[in-house]
């Protein structure tokens, strides 16, 4: 059974003369999301999006938002209309802020998991390779704590196009990193 939980679209009730504290909207959203509470983070990050917002706030709103719906769709198994909608608030959030890799790694990994077609894994190496050497305040908040984190993601798409000489190649570089990243280990395995 697929559940939707959608938000995207139905506005936020506000009274025109409320008085928003965006910053402190944007960091109650990521504490309900470090929390797990998913569809509490969505509308605090919901409440963050106006016109009248710093680019760089709004675009972590809606990075925030593309983490909370990909989560949401990971504890249904995957349900394919939130994972398209967390897709959708990563490109905005990266059209809004080009300098969110975070966003841009949370595009990486929507698209990983969507497997969708073989250029769903070409724009998340893609989108690796713009997040991988930045060193940016907004990254490493989620899953993905190191570079080798990211090197294993890149190993990861790397397998699924069945290029295995790069495979194996990202896999070692998250390995030099860190020798005991899982899942370049899952990798290695495979590979031989």
């Amino acid at each position: 059974m697929f559940v939707t939980f959608v938000v995207a679209g139905c506005g936020i009730n506000r009274d025109d003369n409320e008085i928003i504290d965006y910053n402190a909207e944007l960091a109650k959203g990521w504490q309900e999301y470090r929390s797990g509470n998913y569809k509490s983070a969505i509308l605090a990050f919901e409440k963050v999006i106006s016109d009248d917002v710093p680019a760089n706030i709004i675009g972590d709103s809606y990075n925030g938002l593309g983490w909370a719906y990909m989560n949401i769709s990971q504890s249904v198994n995957i349900n394919r209309a939130n994972l398209d909608i967390a897709i959708a608030k990563f490109q905005k959030s990266i059209e809004k802020d080009k300098d969110n890799y975070d966003a841009m790694v949370g595009l990486a990994v929507a698209l990983f998991i969507r497997q969708n077609s073989t250029d769903d894994y070409q724009k998340a190496l893609e989108m690796i390779d713009l997040a991988i050497n930045k060193d940016s305040i907004y990254l490493y908040r989620h899953d993905y704590k190191s570079r080798a984190d990211l090197y294993a993601l890149k190993a990861q798409c790397y397998y699924r196009l069945g290029e295995f000489d790069s495979a194996e190649s990202e896999a070692n570089n998250a390995l030099s990193i860190d020798n005991n990243n899982k899942t370049a280990l899952s990798i290695k395995t495979l590979l031989y």
